[in-house]
């Protein structure tokens, strides 16, 4: 098919639909606020944010509207009466704007349940086509039961296609019984032209009609066909009919971009028209306004998200390449000054509450800050592999996520803080699409998984989960001592049946023993290595009749054993300069050796650290300052031993006596001749350091510093006759003073 007949196409159908005025259809952002309520629950103030919202939007509660309060264009307030809320099930919340094109949002669900903390599904399957991928839930009998539609990529139907033409694909229609059982309509075809296989799959109700719609692509290598189809409202669909092709095509997208009141299309791809070509993306109207948007200037490829990211009311788009495109609210776009990075795997909902919607990317969360940019978040949990879809699985009012990869799916439980914790781990079959919705009414959130391998599709109903146990543990003695055993009992309690299985006791993330269960109840004996405050868990492994259960941790005290620090000294009282052993023997009234360190201190200062040696720490110090010292020995404590401080020790240290003596050269001299004086001090536990002073009678001579004990001073200036010279040693606070004479006879 040539663009020019897709070009007439999309005049014949929007020019049909031209309205002069209207209300933009909403858009509504997962989650609710709240997104669920227990059964009984007393009537509630429902919050619902999205974006396009006006003056007389109304909340509808599975079609009912509900007394809605506006509070701006991207979020309302509408009360849920009690009687909604009655008991066990799963409600439609859309939202509709009254006026020209009668807009009506895409639905999220509102689950009626109990909260729990894990999860439980049970399986079916069900035939399909050939290699089925893709797959969405919608009503598309407008029962109030979900139904699917599951693309087969291969698909070869003798009633749809004739002579040898290649395997095209079809779509499987399967009507929901409401009990989680399906009934099948028949098969859709696409156009009988030559096209490989088919891809991607949305439902949308495109022309406002009340009835769901189907977007679906089909094609070979290079050449690419959307087609339409409308619904019936009964399970049935008009024939396909194409509204777009290109060379390659990613997932179309849907949103009222022009707020115009009807739905529009945005796909990406390469080589727009067929063929090989750049990458491009374009957004048209099939209904309403006529638009029509393009763009192939940047690496867009293929779009994948629809929302408001900047909170201006107005619709954006995400598309692969790491494009945020801001709508202007005609049908054109702007590029965002800053652009989130993008993936194949992009979801967008609010994870962490703020109101703003946030992206998952490249398995990251990014959160929206409400202007465009986004904030770098953590990351998922390794066990998810492909995100594939979002909703309230358990009930608690927190968005989750579910992964497939290899051959498995798993549901992450969101904490409503933007961080996941693995909930349930399930197998499939080489999954393909996943679709999420509550297909037997009991208020919990099912799945939909194809199986590419055996052309199925699995439907995994949540099952009730197994009932709850009671699991105390107690300790036997809290607080003990490091090495002490001290012994964990854990009892485990059900009805009517006594819970069987094991019980791991866990310090933090340290497992410390498994013990089975015998009669409910089971105990565990450890001992500690080392001091302080530790939290101790029993965790029941579960059964086939109960679930697995934590303890509140238990906080065992673990004490230090006390200690006692003797401080001894020897000799005391001592002289300056004479070696002091300083010796400190550490206690702990037990046969164990503290170990560790002791510190010496003399006051505030410190004297040194030494280790302990089967008990004791000996420091020898040899300059312990003359007078009266308070010393003390702090021992530092071990793994075992608490810390601890010595009485205080007086120690004595009197001051280093000395002698001093004094020779000269030449003695006699002749007058005028130069003579050196040499005084030597000592010392029987120090060399003296400091100054000597040399006079003549009451004349001094000089004052010299000690080197070595020595200190030498030369004069000339000596009278004739002869002349006692006297060296005065001067005291240091810590060495006494002496002196010594010489008498020097002049000539």
């Amino acid at each position: 098919m040539k663009r020019a007949h897709f070009v007439c196409l999309f005049l014949c159908l929007t020019t049909t639909f031209l309205q002069s005025q209207s209300n933009p259809v909403p858009f509504v952002n997962q989650p609710l606020v709240p997104s669920s309520a227990e059964p009984g629950s007393p009537g509630l103030t429902l919050t619902v944010n999205g974006t396009q919202f006006v003056s007389t939007s109304v909340v509808n509660w599975n079609g009912t509207p509900l007394n809605t309060t506006f509070v701006s264009v991207d979020k309302l307030q509408a009360e849920v009466p009690s009687s909604d809320l009655a008991s066990a099930t799963t409600a439609s919340v859309t939202v509709s704007s009254p006026g020209p094109g009668v807009g009506t949002s895409n639905a999220v669900p509102f689950t009626v349940t109990v909260p729990t903390t894990s999860l439980a599904f049970a399986t079916t399957t069900i035939p399909v086509g050939l290699n089925p991928g893709g797959v969405v839930v919608a009503d598309f009998n407008n029962d109030g039961k979900p139904d699917l539609a599951i693309v087969n990529q291969f698909q070869s139907d003798p009633s749809c296609y004739t002579g040898n033409m290649p395997a095209h694909g079809t779509i499987s229609i399967l009507l929901g019984n409401g009990d989680g059982t399906f009934s099948n309509k028949p098969t859709l075809c696409f156009e009988d032209i030559n096209l490989g296989w088919a891809e991607t799959l949305v439902a949308a109700d495109i022309n406002q009609d009340g009835k769901t719609d189907l977007i679906a692509t089909n094609g070979t290598d290079d050449f690419f066909v959307i087609s339409l189809f409308s619904g019936n409202g009964d399970g049935m669909f008009a024939p396909a009919e194409e509204v777009f092709q290109a060379g390659a095509l990613g997932q179309p997208i849907v949103g009222d971009f022009n707020r115009d009141g009807y739905l529009d299309l945005g796909v990406g791809g390469d080589g727009p028209g067929g063929g090989v070509g750049p990458p491009f993306i374009e957004i048209f109207s099939l209904y309403g306004t006529p638009f029509q948007w393009s763009s192939s200037s940047g690496n867009y490829c293929c779009l994948q998200l629809v929302g408001d990211f900047n909170n201006d009311g107005i619709l954006d788009v995400v598309a692969e390449g790491s494009t945020l495109l801001l709508g202007n609210g005609d049908g054109t776009f702007t590029p965002a000054a800053s652009q989130p990075p993008a993936d194949v795997d992009t979801f967008t909902a609010d994870f962490n509450g703020d109101g703003n919607l946030d992206l998952i990317s490249n398995n990251t969360i990014f959160f929206g800050n409400g202007d465009g940019t986004f904030t770098q978040g953590p990351a998922l949990p390794s066990s998810c592999q492909s995100p594939a879809a979002i909703g309230d699985f358990n009930g608690d009012e927190k968005l989750d996520l579910v992964c497939i990869g290899g051959n498995t799916f798993s549901v992450l439980l969101g904490n409503g803080d933007g961080t996941f914790q693995t909930g349930f781990i399930g197998a499939v079959d080489e999954p393909g699409g996943v679709a999420v919705g509550d297909f037997n009414g009991d208020g919990r959130l099912d799945l939909a998984v194809t199986n590419s391998s055996d052309n199925t599709v699995s439907v995994l109903l949540q099952t009730a989960a197994r009932p709850r146990v009671s699991v105390t543990m107690a300790s036997g003695q809290n607080p003990v001592f490091v090495d002490q055993p001290v012994t964990y009992t854990a009892v485990v309690w059900a009805s009517p049946t006594m819970p069987t299985g094991s019980v791991t006791f866990k310090q933090g993330a340290t497992i410390l023993g498994t013990v089975s269960l015998a009669s409910g109840q089971t105990s565990f004996t450890t001992t500690f290595t080392t001091g302080g405050t530790f939290p101790i868990v029993a965790s029941y492994s579960g059964d086939q009749n109960y679930r697995a259960k934590n303890t509140r941790a238990v906080m065992q005290v673990v004490d230090k054993y006390a200690t006692n620090p003797d401080l001894s000294s020897d000799p005391n009282p001592a002289v300056y300069g004479q070696a002091v052993g300083l010796t400190c023997q550490v206690t702990n009234g037990t046969a164990s050796l503290p170990t560790g360190t002791v510190t010496f201190k003399n006051g505030p200062f410190s004297l040194g650290t030494v280790p302990l040696v089967n008990g004791f720490a000996l420091l020898t110090k040899t300059n312990l300052p003359a007078g009266t010292i308070l010393i003390s020995a702090i021992y530092n404590g071990d793994d075992s031993n608490s810390k601890s401080i010595s009485d205080l020790l007086s120690q004595s240290v009197s001051q280093a006596t000395t002698t001093t003596t004094v020779t000269s050269s030449p003695n006699p001299s002749a007058a005028g001749q130069n003579v050196k004086f040499k005084a030597t001090v000592n010392s029987p536990t120090v060399v003296p350091v400091g100054t000597v002073t040399f006079t003549a009678g009451t004349t001094t001579l000089g004052t010299v510093s000690l080197s070595g004990g020595k200190a030498s001073l030369t004069t000339s200036a000596l009278p004739a006759g002869t002349t006692t010279v006297t060296a005065t040693y001067n005291e240091t606070s810590n060495i006494s003073e002496s002196s010594g004479s010489v008498v020097q006879t002049v000539n």
